[in-house]
């Protein structure tokens, strides 16, 4: 711990407990998907339905945009893993923090803090919409800073740095799929199969807001129930061995 964290998150927190029912509403809303990601992936759906202005390149820097919010969040992921723990704050034993109303912590129970997924992703996503359209662009940091963010802060979940961490990560995730790489041989042929199928393009596309939307919650547990089953059956019973 530092003591500019700590100073800031002890700041946020010595609010916790005084009126009840907001620290239920905020930590409802920490935790809805369809207040965090929904409101973002109808913008996104708004700017690739406009007749007026979804071109070319807009469609294409929506593509790339969904590839940064993937990028993000598989790099957090891995991250989360090799750098050393930390603590969330809500569990620090030294800070000893008070916990809003309703607060239910067994979901992070071994989840290190360090960086923040939901910062990474969702930067990612606004910083994504910025370089489409900057109207929308402003919407989304601002929304995300404020409703996605801000509660993680209040709540103990993160210091303020594991959010700085992880929205620095995303901004960059997002920058780096504009490059002439990521559109001219990702972005552009996905456009060009958009152009041809539409209805699959769209279908497909739905499915992948859809995961936005909910951190790719439901794509992880499927991984790791595939992963659990083929270690379980095949690699810890002995079956790939006997098959090489």
């Amino acid at each position: 711990m530092n003591p500019f964290d700590v100073e800031i998150v002890k700041y946020f927190n010595h609010f916790v407990g005084t009126f009840p029912h907001i620290d239920a509403a905020i930590w409802f809303v920490s935790g809805n998907p369809l207040i965090k990601g929904g409101v973002l992936c109808a913008v996104f759906w708004a700017l690739w339905a406009d007749e007026v202005d979804a071109g070319r390149e807009r469609r294409v820097g929506l593509i790339a945009l969904i590839w940064a919010c993937f990028f993000a969040v598989v790099t957090t992921r891995i991250l989360a893993e090799v750098l050393p723990f930390r603590l969330r704050p809500i569990f620090e034993p030294a800070l000893a923090l008070t916990r809003a109303h309703r607060m239910e912590t067994f979901w992070f129970d071994g989840e290190s803090s360090l960086p923040s997924d939901h910062a990474a992703m969702f930067t990612a996503f606004s910083v994504g919409l910025f370089f489409v359209s900057r109207r929308a662009g402003m919407f989304a940091l601002l929304y995300t800073a404020t409703v996605i963010l801000l509660p993680r802060l209040y709540l103990g979940l993160h210091y303020l740095t594991d959010l700085l961490a992880g929205a620095l990560l995303g901004a960059a995730c997002a920058w780096a799929c504009r490059k002439t790489v990521v559109v001219s041989y990702v972005a552009e042929p996905l456009y060009a199969v958009s152009r041809a199928r539409p209805g699959v393009a769209m279908a497909a596309i739905f499915i992948v807001t859809w995961q936005i939307a909910a951190m790719f919650g439901p794509t992880i547990e499927i991984a790791r129930s595939v992963g659990g089953f083929v270690f379980k059956h095949w690699i810890s019973g002995g079956r790939i061995l006997s098959i090489l």
